[in-house]
């Protein structure tokens, strides 16, 4: 891990940075999904 990368590592780094977050953001919608669909079934 040095601080000078280059170009290749800064860009490996954003490309990671994104798909974290957007894993992070799956997770979260599916969990919101998970969480509606028991509320209904509760409710139902």
């Amino acid at each position: 891990m040095q601080p000078t990368a280059g170009p290749t590592g800064v860009a490996l780094a954003g490309a990671t940075m994104i798909a974290f977050q957007v894993l992070v953001a799956a997770l979260i919608m599916a969990a919101l999904c998970v969480m509606t669909i028991n509320d209904v079934r509760r409710h139902g």
